[in-house]
């Protein structure tokens, strides 16, 4: 973390880099008030407690006519008033950098780094929850990549990403997960094509490796400026690399529609199929795939829906939980009730069928309400409640959970000079 907070100082420094167009430098500092009645998310026993939290965010970008920099770090110091063996640090950190190259040739790098003991991470690609303890833990998130655009509607990219989960819980599984690809898309007049290779390494404290390679093709209809529509297919081979472990192909295929009638108002749909076939073996899993997504802006709400389904690889989580099958249906609308108070409600349900677990299916509901509301010029206040309950054939993953927190922020500090 010291030697990303020393390179974002250098970029921005370091005289020649470019000639700036804009600069801005801000510090936040924040206290909230968190209660939850359910603190380790057992069904059983639930313990509650109360956890205060202090600490500030420090944000940063420098844009110029060839390049992007974005920064922003966050710490926090949870304090918990009754099982204060759960106090520790938070910390957040996020770096971006965008270059262009050439007149067709960017290059993009993205890091994300956070240090917690909450039970439900911050990144909403990971689904499992940790439940019993509230060990700390961090997790890294980077990702490079290289384009070029050799004409308005084609292009070519190379990447790679790394995925890096560490636990204190001796209990909870390590894991690093290896990610490159290529991505080759030729557009027409009306039509595109794209094709896609994918190599994916998951390596783990104790479990046997993991390896998937993908191939992703699709072709596209440009019906109007605002309308495309898409047929996109995939195929791809796993080995599980340890003694017993399954051999699979999973194709998948589907048909995608995307819309916007105007600048604020979006429409996408895509449904399909997916077919697993384990090696030497009889077992064979299909089902539906599909996604959503839906947005409006109002005058003074903004409306959206979104979901997803199909299949996925639950690795480097907090659990390892392998194939699984999910459907997923989320909904969220704010509005602005005044110039200085602004309302939210969400919601959202997922169901998961591990189909490397025997007899498992987990169902999970989230509901949350709040309100923000601008105390003086630069201080905010907000309070949110929560609802999660998640309904499991294994009794130890069921819980329920109520959470309230309440929160105030204070911008003490902005300006285009560091110094």
């Amino acid at each position: 973390m010291k030697k990303t907070i020393f390179l974002f100082l250098v970029l921005c420094l370091l005289p020649g880099l470019a000639e700036a167009e804009k600069t801005l430098y801000s510090l936040d500092l924040m206290a909230s008030t968190e209660y939850t009645d359910n603190l380790y998310l057992t069904k059983n026993d639930k313990e509650d407690d109360w956890t205060s939290l202090f600490g500030g965010t420090f944000s940063a970008s420098r844009s110029s006519r060839i390049s992007e920099l974005s920064f922003r770090y966050a710490f926090e110091r949870s304090q918990y008033w009754r099982y204060t063996e759960n106090n520790t640090n938070r910390h957040t950190l996020n770096l971006g950098y965008l270059r262009h190259l050439a007149k067709h040739v960017s290059f993009n790098v993205t890091n994300t780094y956070y240090r917690s003991e909450e039970p439900i991470e911050r990144n909403p690609d990971v689904f499992r929850e940790r439940k019993g303890k509230r060990d700390p833990y961090y997790r890294y998130t980077g990702a490079v990549s290289l384009a070029y655009e050799f004409d308005p509607k084609s292009n070519l990219q190379l990447g790679a990403s790394l995925n890096y989960l560490q636990n204190e819980d001796p209990d909870t599984e390590d894991s690093r997960i290896y990610q490159q690809f290529i991505r080759l898309r030729k557009g027409f007049t009306r039509y595109f094509v794209s094709l896609g290779l994918e190599f994916t390494e998951r390596e783990f404290e104790t479990s046997p490796q993991v390896n998937t390679w993908g191939v992703r093709y699709a072709v596209g209809h440009q019906i109007a400026h605002n309308k495309e529509v898409s047929l996109n297919f995939s195929s791809e081979r796993t080995q599980e690399m340890g003694p017993g472990g399954e051999d699979y192909w999973t194709h998948r295929g589907d048909i995608s529609y995307t819309y916007s009638p105007t600048p604020d108002q979006t429409y996408g749909a895509s449904l399909g199929f997916y077919y697993r076939k384990v090696d030497g073996s009889s077992d064979k899993d299909k089902g539906l795939t599909y996604s959503l997504s839906y947005s409006k802006s109002f005058r003074h709400t903004t409306l959206s829906l979104s979901g997803s389904g199909g299949y996925r690889y639950e690795y480097g989580e907090a659990e390892n939980t392998g194939f699984t099958e999910y459907y997923l249906i989320q909904a969220a609308v704010s509005r602005q009730f005044t110039r200085t108070l602004t309302g939210f409600a969400n919601g959202s349900f997922r169901v998961e069928d591990f189909k490397q677990q025997e007899d498992r299916t987990d169902k999970t509901y989230t509901a949350s309400l709040g309100l923000s509301k601008q105390l003086l010029k630069r201080v905010h206040f907000s309070i949110v409640y929560s609802y999660r309950k998640a309904d499991s054939d294994l009794d130890r993953e069921s819980y329920t959970e109520n959470r309230v927190v309440a929160k105030i922020t204070c911008n003490l500090w902005q300006r285009k000079s560091l110094w």
